[in-house]
């Protein structure tokens, strides 16, 4: 769902995702006046692992959407669905604006036996306002160290009206694909990490993402009275084991060291062939022969012997 005109005029720095979603209910829709068209909410899930367990979360979240009435998601059907995720720090579900256009329909709910558990992928753009790295130990004894990255996202709320600001965690890997990076997360610098929707910290209500991929778009941005980031110890089948409902201030998920990114299998060299510049043709083009050839007859017509063109 795209945000409103008036907010392009500002700066922003969102949250896009994309991934199949349950549509566990339909909610009332807010429909235009006289008309099948509006914006239709429904209730659904981000489903992740708990860390170091094959138990699966399943947090409360919100969708919303444009359609018409003809065209709205049915309860109880798998989709896949894009858009921008409002992630906002407080008490309250995130809310997924979903892009119609995009919606693609999956399977019926009731007898899907896949599991939707880390299969949400999302792009962050933000402005990195903390960072930390964390010890972390895979299985044979090898350590290294995972960077933590808090960035700052802005962007409009279709509900609040306006731009709204949120913070999201990401863990960067210390691999032989990422290690090389952290160099990169300088305090007050835009950039833009790749990953998937991975875990919630329940206490400071931040969504936490495994990055896949990262870019650095800009050099440094002022920051401006940057709060500081709190610290965190990081049903059906394949819809959770356990649900975050926001609903009471007793929920609460164990939280373990964060996860040991295991390294990836990809080759430490890759080669990359470059192809060679085209072969120049050599002879006259048409504008020289044309000049040859005029020479040619001025200089036989000045000794009288009238001959045609040289090819």
């Amino acid at each position: 769902m795209a945000p409103a005109p008036s907010s392009l005029r500002k700066s922003s720095h969102p949250l896009f995702s994309q991934g199949p979603f349950d549509i566990k209910k339909q909610l009332s829709p807010i429909l235009l006046s006289n008309s099948s068209y509006g914006q239709f909410p429904y209730k659904s899930s981000l489903v992740f692992n708990k860390e170091l367990s094959l138990a699966e979360i399943s947090m409360k979240l919100k969708l919303q959407g444009y359609s018409s009435a003809q065209t709205a998601l049915l309860q109880d059907k798998i989709y896949y669905l894009s858009g921008r995720i409002i992630a906002r720090n407080i008490k309250t579900a995130p809310t997924l604006f979903f892009d119609s256009q995009l919606n693609f329909p999956v399977a019926n709910s009731d007898g899907y036996t896949n599991s939707l558990a880390n299969k949400n992928g999302c792009w962050g753009y933000g402005i990195v306002i903390d960072k930390t790295e964390v010890p972390v130990t895979v299985p044979g004894g090898n350590s290294y160290k995972n960077l933590i990255v808090t960035l700052k996202h802005s962007d409009y709320d279709n509900n609040a009206k306006d731009v709204v600001e949120f913070k999201v965690r990401y863990t960067i890997a210390g691999n032989r694909n990422l290690g090389k990076t952290f160099g990169l997360f300088q305090l007050g610098r835009e950039v833009l990490i790749a990953g998937l929707i991975s875990g919630y910290d329940i206490k400071a209500y931040i969504l936490e993402v495994t990055a896949v991929l990262v870019s650095i778009s800009s050099s440094n941005e002022q920051l401006k009275n940057a709060p500081p980031v709190a610290s965190s110890s990081a049903a059906r089948p394949g819809r959770g084991d356990k649900e975050i409902t926001f609903d009471s201030d007793e929920e609460d998920i164990p939280i373990p060291p964060p996860t040991n990114v295991t390294e990836s299998q990809y080759d430490d060299d890759v080669t990359t062939e470059t192809a060679a510049p085209p072969t120049k043709k050599r002879g006259r083009g048409p504008a020289k022969k044309a000049v040859v050839e005029a020479a040619v007859l001025h200089s036989n017509g000045s000794e009288g012997r009238a001959q045609g063109p040289l090819v």
